[in-house]
């Protein structure tokens, strides 16, 4: 499998990255005149990410349930 990003040209994704810093300015009010320094750090993780089935989601909410079920009788002293 190949990786999309590498089929565009460097210069669509310096067009990308100023849009990016464009926006970023905008949505916090600065001017980009102002000469703001900043520094990225990007990095990509390996994640254990599972797509929501119906099984999964009954499962995750038993779960939430019987968690904070157990918080609620220990709060009100009940047993079992």
């Amino acid at each position: 499998m190949q990786n999309n990003i590498d089929l565009l040209p460097v210069a669509v994704l310096n067009q990308i990255s100023d849009l990016v810093v464009e926006e970023g300015l905008a949505v916090a009010k600065k001017d980009p005149d102002d000469g703001y320094v900043v520094r990225v750090d990007s990095f990509v993780g390996e994640t254990n990410v599972h797509h929501s089935t119906d099984v999964n989601l009954v499962w995750d909410a038993t779960r939430s349930m019987l968690t904070e079920g157990g918080k609620l009788a220990k709060r009100n002293h009940l047993m079992g």
